[in-house]
């Protein structure tokens, strides 16, 4: 009998040979073999999800199911350019490290392979277990089958000067290519970090299972950006999982642009009196791409806040869902949870499924929520054609005027002219409005 299928037992359903063939492949001491284990049983009970299951019943992974994918090809690592980004980074190849560039030793940075093989203490207490496997299916399914990924382990205090840069890319050969990037983030009591994973775009056909683990000390404070720029034809499901102790801080960028099929689950536990996360998203997407943005907060303590903006942009026969959820649990007085989402579509043909919810079993709370969906103003439209801007070229400015709200959030200069830059290239006129921004 096969590891994988002494994982799932013996009368389970039997789970695809590409998944049987990487789990038989994934390597690790006894106790990842333990927890790969887990997760490959915990896949294997659940399944493929369908639109039967209420978390997935917009988004339809028929295109994902009906392939197999393998280890694609060895490819030339390529870091891609940011104008005015010059830090350390990190490479990394269907899944596996490709290359490093300026990464000091001292920093507490270290490829995931190499810190399991030395049986560093911080894989062994956190790795699988802040992505809970019993909501986040893929993340279970990623713990069985990764290879390698990024530690990122800060002693209390410590300060990073620069953003510590991550990318992935992924290289398909004759078949599409599975690559599992793992992130673990440790940050100790009063650290800061600044940590961008950036998934570039890649060749053909992909599936990408990226899964960010992060343990926030008291005091901590991480800045995370996530730019997800996948190739046209790649399917990219991921999950950002957080635990944040006393007075700690998240805030997270979220920028998605690429992918036929893109996805990220994105959970805060905040767990002691004055974490904080912020939330910050932007989905673009065109022709027949389809983006799904997943959000959990658990404001589990009193004292702690939240908040959540996310906008979309639509155009052709795209489709989005976002699904953002605030849970004050009982006793969690003074909790401060927001959250927002608004969304422009610009065809008839694209839709958009949005559902914020607050879940508050607590009294001496401040929550709220909302969601719009809609076109152009159309009074500011007319501001800008009473002013000589051509309809089409007003379109274009007010769109990315939308988009930009979100943006602007981004404190880390390089970065969000790279995302501005992105976000324009996939709107129409693109070459008229960088003429006025």
């Amino acid at each position: 009998m096969s590891t994988a299928t002494a994982a799932r037992g013996a009368h389970a359903p039997a789970l695809p040979d590409w998944i049987e063939h990487a789990a038989a492949a994934a390597a690790g001491p006894a106790w990842l073999q333990e927890r790969r284990r887990a997760g490959l049983a915990a896949f294997a009970a659940a399944g493929f999800p369908t639109r039967r299951d209420e978390a997935w019943k917009y988004t339809d992974l028929k295109l994902v199911t009906r392939r197999s994918f393998g280890a694609g090809i060895a490819a030339a690592p390529e870091l891609p350019a940011i104008e005015g980004l010059d830090c350390p980074s990190l490479v990394f190849v269907n899944g596996r490290l490709a290359a490093s560039h300026g990464v000091p030793q001292a920093v507490g940075v270290q490829p995931l392979a190499a810190a399991i093989a030395a049986d560093d203490p911080a894989c062994r207490e956190l790795l699988a277990t802040i992505a809970d496997p019993a909501r986040h299916r893929f993340a279970a399914l990623s713990t069985a089958l990764f290879a390698d990924g990024v530690l990122v382990d800060l002693p209390a205090g410590t300060v990073l000067e620069q953003p510590l840069r991550l990318v992935f890319l992924a290289a398909a050969g004759d078949t599409p290519v599975l690559e599992c990037p793992r992130v673990l983030i440790r940050a100790g009591a009063n650290s800061r970090a600044t940590v961008i994973e950036h998934y570039g775009a890649g060749t053909g056909e992909s599936l990408s299972l990226a899964v960010t683990e992060v343990a926030a000390g008291p005091g901590a404070m991480i800045e995370h950006y996530r730019l997800q720029e996948s190739a046209p034809e790649a399917f990219h499901l991921g999950v950002l999982a957080a635990r944040l102790e006393r007075d700690s801080t998240l805030v997270s960028h979220n920028l998605s642009v690429g992918g036929r099929i893109a996805r990220l689950d994105l959970d805060a536990a905040l767990a002691e009196p004055g974490a904080h996360v912020t939330m910050n998203g932007l989905y673009v997407v065109r022709e027949r791409q389809h983006a799904d943005s997943h959000s959990r907060v658990d404001h589990a303590v009193p004292r702690t806040s939240s908040d959540q903006l996310y906008r979309g942009v639509l155009s052709g026969k795209s489709r989005a869902v976002f699904n953002g959820k605030a849970v004050v649990h009982p006793g969690a007085a003074g909790t401060d949870a927001q959250q927002s989402n608004a969304n422009l579509l610009l065809s008839p043909d694209a839709e958009i499924d949005t559902k914020p919810e607050l879940e508050i079993y607590a009294d001496d709370v401040k929550c709220s929520h909302g969601a719009t969906t809609g076109q152009l103003d159309a009074n500011a439209l007319f501001y800008l054609r009473s002013r000589g801007v051509d309809e089409s070229t007003a379109r274009s400015l007010l769109t990315f005027a939308f988009a930009d709200v979100v943006l602007a959030r981004m404190p880390l200069a390089p970065l969000r002219r790279h995302a501005e830059q992105l976000v324009v290239g996939r709107l129409p006129d693109a070459d008229r409005i960088r003429e006025f921004t």
